[in-house]
């Protein structure tokens, strides 16, 4: 939206071992919302593998901000 709330929410996902990123604001020409794939789930594990993207691609970018929060749905063993 464009509301002045300043707030985005973004979902990572397991699919046939690969990583994706679904977030509605990843537009291609047309318009249209797509997954961005992280590639392949490492040996490390999902969770791993997703806190280094949330570092390395959201976190660089503003590393003095404190707005931020992850949220994990797990099944339990």
């Amino acid at each position: 939206t464009n509301d002045n709330q300043n707030q985005h929410f973004i979902s990572f996902v397991l699919l046939n071992s690969h990583i994706y990123e679904l977030d509605g604001r990843t537009v291609d020409e047309d318009g249209k919302a797509f997954a961005v794939d992280h590639g392949l789930e490492s040996e490390a594990g999902f969770a791993v593998d997703v806190g280094k993207i949330i570092m390395e691609d959201f976190m660089k970018r503003e590393p003095e901000s404190l707005n931020f929060n992850i949220t994990a749905l797990c099944e339990t063993v």
